[in-house]
């Protein structure tokens, strides 16, 4: 039986950048969310800028962390795949 040359075979999508783009939709969104409440807040209360940085820093400290977070867990899960691999050659 004739052997199938690599450019015919078929090629599986490699979505692992999809991570990585939902990690920075988590920080921006993160960011500009809390800005946002922040700034509603102020307008309201007329207690400009208390809310508007308090809420900016929080979503800051929030994004980072949930976008390492997400990173960090998404490089142990390459490993884990990784490993699994390696033990069944």
């Amino acid at each position: 039986m004739a052997k199938i040359p690599e450019i015919l075979k078929p090629k599986i999508p490699d979505f692992s950048s999809n991570i990585y783009i939902s990690a920075s939709y988590q920080l921006s969104g993160s960011v500009l969310g809390l800005s946002l409440l922040g700034w509603w807040i102020d307008s309201t209360y007329a207690t400009s800028p208390t809310w508007l940085m308090t809420l900016s820093i929080t979503g800051i400290i929030v994004g980072f962390y949930s976008f390492f977070k997400t990173i960090i867990d998404e490089d142990k899960r390459k490993q884990r795949e990784k490993d699994r691999m390696d033990e069944n050659k």
